[in-house]
């Protein structure tokens, strides 16, 4: 079972425990995008077996609040894991009284963002914009 943990770049164990994947060839081209960090982002990973397999994190811009980066490693998918590190997003945007949280999401995981209530707002070739409203 994994252990999710809340995080930001400037925890002392952040570099050491995702530079790896966050730093992968092919989990960048999955993504499509190199993976940027800020302090202002929050993170929620996925351990297992003190190794990271996942992880969701967010940013705020002047026009909302987005889901920046939702990945799992793929021995564990199909396992409800994308879904349990998106939840973490949903409620600590709830706690923090966002109205609304964006995506731009990933073929592969609009679905499950649909699965939460969002709804596609543009369609890109490889991508969908997407939105929920919260309140």
């Amino acid at each position: 079972m994994a252990k999710i943990v809340k995080m930001q770049n400037d925890d002392k164990n952040f570099y050491k425990d995702l530079g790896e994947l966050i730093t992968n060839k092919s989990v960048i081209k999955e993504l499509g995008e190199p993976i940027i960090t800020d302090s202002s982002q929050v993170w929620f990973v996925a351990y297992k077996d003190n190794k990271v397999i996942g992880f969701c994190s967010n940013y705020s811009r002047k026009d909302g609040f987005y889901i920046g980066y939702l990945y799992v490693v793929g021995s564990e998918r199909g396992n409800g894991l994308g879904a349990k590190l998106l939840k973490k997003q949903i409620d600590f945007a709830k706690e923090n009284k966002v109205d609304a949280i964006n995506v731009v999401a990933t073929m592969q995981y609009s679905k499950l963002f649909e699965k939460y209530g969002f709804q596609t707002i543009y369609e890109y070739v490889k991508y969908k914009k997407m939105r929920a409203e919260l309140l």
